[in-house]
């Protein structure tokens, strides 16, 4: 129970501070993410100044409840830099990441091919809903 507590304790801190994929993580990558020498800040549980890996985003639209995007890091940094998902506008969002395709994977899809191209690169990886207040959009610029 207490390292259960102490793990949910750190992703929790980790989320908090942006990390918005930190669910995506395993036991040992947050436990080794929080306690890196080159983590300044590792024993208040702080996210490291590391950058995140590029990715888009999707929001909720709070009047709506309707799926907005996904739109680049820059844009969401631009809208919050102008007042919109912060405070009292803030709404939930969620990382979307693709997948690429692997080589196996792409020689398949093209020997079932319909000729509909539909464009289709790989797959979609969504990442967990959290406040756009929480989030540190700088952290993603690649």
């Amino acid at each position: 129970k207490d390292a259960l507590d102490e793990l949910t304790s750190a992703a929790n801190a980790l989320l908090f501070k942006g990390d918005v994929d930190v669910y995506q993580r395993t036991r040992a990558q947050i436990m080794a993410k929080l306690n890196a020498p080159s983590n300044p800040v590792a024993a208040t549980h702080k996210l490291p100044t590391e950058k995140q890996p590029p990715c888009k985003w999707q929001y909720r639209g709070n009047d709506d409840n309707q799926l907005h995007g996904p739109y680049t890091t820059e844009q969401m940094i631009s809208w919050t830099q102008a007042g919109y998902f912060v405070g009292a506008q803030s709404v939930q969002i969620r990382t979307v990441r693709l997948q690429p395709k692997s080589t196996e994977e792409d020689l398949m899809a093209d020997l079932m091919d319909d000729d509909d191209d539909d464009d289709d690169d790989g797959d979609m990886e969504l990442g967990h809903w959290v406040s756009s207040g929480n989030v540190n959009f700088q952290a993603y610029i690649p």
